[in-house]
């Protein structure tokens, strides 16, 4: 072979004029791909900002989009080296053996990171949907699927290897005489096996969350805003299906790097899915500068504000205890019937592990005040008390569903008095009184045997000491939704795991009825220990030192208490107060 320009193609392919030799399509090749490959990093490094920084929980899902986001970036550097070569965007007819050899050889690292990035960008979606799924039917679904692609990546990618022996006779021609080398054909049908692969899981990760959507209890606007969202990932699915049809013209075109359109294709795809995968994952940054203003710290630094925000009461519905996905702006949420729990929101969300217990997988995250403790909010550990069960004894609540623990449950039912007036009291000590005594504001429901807990992480081994709460109010008042009994900064300072738990009160805790059971809300007590007793281990308290202890009515609860179950207390401790 010589050096000569236009060795791949006919005699009749070669008679063009000079205008048309001289076209150079490589700076909008460039340009484009340029545009996408840092749109993409830039997206990426938002999602992992807000993730790693502001959520603080980074999973599967984020090292894969990291990971497919370095793919991106070298598709883009073989782009660049591909161009230095003066093949790409350039007809063949200008183009020497020498020029065409080197090309081959950087081609070889891009379909390697095609192959591997669109699987990573995949399989992180598929984290991400099993994160927010509530099926177990549908995780699996999605684990084979997630496998399937990881499979058929490495397939791909690994015939780049064995295609051609020995390996460099790809891009030597001298060597090709006595290489072993896959047939045309072949080549053909494994890569038309990859786009149908693509083309069929690019569609199922897009449609998936669809019904998601269509279930969820939000406005039309909020539906047709996360539509517009996902629909980002459509156009990966258009990029992958005209992507075949220029794969077909990759092997039977002979000018086919002019316009590059395979490799761009697969690149658009790629980059527009791992922005597509990211989108939906920003809505912590969004949070942030929509209800933050500016001002300046006493150094004169300007810094972010929240503004102040008026939380509208609404009535409780009935507790099916079912998670119910939802969208809050940009991000996915969970509705526990009328409950909002989010999973990505920055006051509510961090680095929690997920905790198997009897009342399912429970999610927890963040204090909003105190980001080293993890919180677990509204756990159920007793039958709803409604129906047959009012003014029952309470019974063992189980279920295999994941629980987002990420609010308070309504508070048990309750006559609240009219506030009381005292003479002399300030602005600030009638407002700390309201929220103290009255809990204005809370919605109450009949389903609110719950629990919280606060834990914090440390560097030993051994299990934590617990510390669990009964409150206070006369046995009428509610709850343990209130500014005074949340555990974080007890659990923050001390090596200890702090429990509250919500008791029956009033009327439906204490009856009185003849012939039926009496202390109900005493009886709550003794459910809610022992199912501390079976399930604090998973958040790494130690169930053999359980301390039962509460204040005014609690106080005397934690004395019932002893009374009650001296034979087998299981607590180690009690104290009470006042």
């Amino acid at each position: 072979m010589d050096g000569s320009r236009g060795f791949l193609l006919s005699r009749d392919d070669t008679m063009h004029s000079k205008e048309y030799l001289a076209q150079d399509l490589a700076p909008t090749i460039l340009g484009v791909t340029g545009f996408f490959c840092f749109l993409s990093l830039i997206v990426v490094a938002l999602r992992l900002y807000a993730r790693a920084f502001m959520v603080r929980r980074l999973g599967w899902e984020d090292l894969l989009i990291f990971i497919t986001a370095l793919f991106v970036l070298g598709c883009w550097i073989c782009f660049v080296g591909e161009a230095t070569t003066g093949v790409l965007g350039h007809h063949m007819e200008t183009v020497t053996i020498p020029q065409y050899e080197l090309f081959l050889l950087w081609t070889f690292p891009h379909q390697l990171f095609i192959s591997l990035g669109n699987g990573t960008f995949k399989c992180s979606v598929g984290f991400f949907l099993i994160r927010v799924g509530t099926k177990k039917w549908g995780r699996w679904v999605l684990y084979c699927l997630m496998s399937f692609i990881a499979i058929s990546s490495l397939v791909y990618g690994s015939t780049l290897f064995w295609s051609c022996i020995p390996l460099r006779a790809n891009w030597h021609f001298d060597e090709q005489k006595d290489a072993k080398m896959i047939s045309t054909k072949v080549w053909m049908g494994l890569a038309m096996w990859n786009a149908v692969a693509n083309m069929l899981t690019d569609s199922i990760l897009a449609v998936w969350p669809l019904p998601i959507v269509l279930k969820m209890r939000v406005s039309t606007f909020k539906k047709a805003a996360l539509v517009v969202s996902l629909s980002l990932g459509w156009l990966a699915v258009v990029c992958c299906a005209v992507k075949t049809w220029a794969m077909w013209n990759y092997f039977t075109v002979s000018d086919k790097y002019y316009k590059d359109l395979y490799f761009f294709l697969c690149f658009l795809e790629m980059s527009v899915g791992t922005i597509a995968a990211s989108v939906p994952l920003l809505q912590p940054l969004v949070k942030r500068f929509r209800f933050c203003s500016s001002a300046r710290d006493d150094s004169g630094k300007v810094v972010l504000m929240p503004l102040p925000a008026v939380m509208p009461v609404t009535p409780p519905q009935a507790k099916m205890r079912r998670p119910i996905i939802t969208w809050t702006g940009m991000g996915f949420t969970s509705f526990q019937d009328g409950e909002e729990y989010r999973y990505d929101d920055p006051e509510r969300s961090g680095s929690s592990a997920p905790v198997n217990t009897t009342s399912g997988l429970i999610i927890g995250h963040a204090s909003r005040n105190r980001s080293q403790v993890s919180e677990y909010l509204g756990i159920p550990y007793a039958q709803p008390p409604l129906g047959e069960l009012r003014f029952a004894a309470p019974q063992q609540y189980s279920s295999d569903d994941i629980f987002n623990a990420s609010s308070f449950s309504p508070d048990c039912p309750a006559n609240l008095p009219p506030p009381s007036t005292y003479p002399g009291l300030t602005a600030s000590g009638q407002r700390i009184y309201l929220n103290f005594a009255d809990q204005v504001g809370n919605p109450q429901s009949e389903d609110c045997l719950t629990l919280n807990i606060w834990t914090k992480a440390t560097t030993h081994k051994s299990p934590k000491a617990v510390l669990l709460w009964i409150h206070g109010g006369r046995f009428t008042l509610p709850g343990t939704h209130s500014l005074f009994y949340q555990g974080q900064y007890l659990a923050d300072q001390e090596d200890v795991i702090v429990v509250t738990i919500n008791q029956r009160v009033n009327i439906f805790g204490y009856p009185g009825a003849p012939g039926e059971t009496q202390n109900l809300g005493l009886l709550d007590h003794r459910m809610a220990v022992e199912w501390v007793r079976d399930n604090i281990a998973g958040f790494g308290g130690d169930p053999h030192r359980i301390t039962l202890f509460g204040q005014s009515a609690g106080g005397a609860a934690t004395d019932f208490y002893a009374y009650a179950w001296k034979e087998d207390p299981i607590v180690a401790g009690l104290v009470s107060h006042s």
